[in-house]
């Protein structure tokens, strides 16, 4: 625990660091077949296409436990990311607090039980897993459970929409992001069929 706290705090008290545009950091282990059949068996509860991973061209994501505390928020809470992610995240969020520019965290790591636990709700408010699907991954294939995506928001502004590409905090992501590693997964008009989320990005590893 003191070193996940150390890590917050250090990061985000001192000076703003180089950002290192390598992206370098190495590729999580691949899923193992205990969690596959996790997946699988998630996706017959909540009604799934088998063919989901075809049909939207996304890859089942790893799960991360070696998670660090990448900020805290009185009212959402402690937000996790991998340590590579957090370290990058927090140089971003530093340097762009320099350019007057405030981005705050919304969500970080999700695990998948807490995925399937959104999609079970909103089906339950009477979507169709098929609209489901398209604002949301199937559980097993979000980023958020790597713990190296990050959705962003800025404050008084429009919150998880896509208005959030409006923002003067979305131009200097789209500017600036890139340097420390961080890039868009689902730009609008993306391959796998999902929302334009201009506030979803995640850290790149080498592959």
């Amino acid at each position: 625990m003191v070193r996940l706290i150390t890590l917050f705090c250090l990061a985000a008290l001192s000076p703003l660091v180089a950002a290192d545009a390598r992206c370098d950091a190495p590729a999580l282990d691949p899923p193992v077949a205990d969690y596959k059949a996790k997946v699988t068996a998630l996706h017959e509860q909540l009604g799934i296409p088998e063919d989901y991973s075809e049909r939207t061209g996304l890859s089942l994501q790893p799960t991360n436990e070696r998670l660090v505390v990448a900020g805290v928020d009185r009212r959402m809470g402690v937000f996790l990311m991998s340590a590579e992610a957090a370290k990058a995240w927090l140089e971003m969020q530093a340097a762009a607090r320099v350019e007057g520019v405030e981005l705050f965290p919304v969500s970080t790591y999700r695990g998948v039980f807490e995925q399937a636990e959104i999609v079970r709700q909103r089906l339950n408010d009477n979507q169709t897993i098929e609209e489901v699907l398209k604002t949301s991954a199937a559980p097993g294939y979000s980023e958020h459970h790597t713990g190296d995506a990050i959705d962003l928001a800025t404050p008084n502004g429009p919150g998880l929409t896509q208005e959030f590409a409006t923002t003067e905090a979305y131009a200097w992501l789209t500017a600036n992001a890139g340097d420390y590693c961080f890039t868009l997964s689902y730009p609008e008009d993306n391959d796998h069929g999902l929302a334009f989320e201009p506030w979803h990005w995640r850290f790149e590893r080498s592959m």
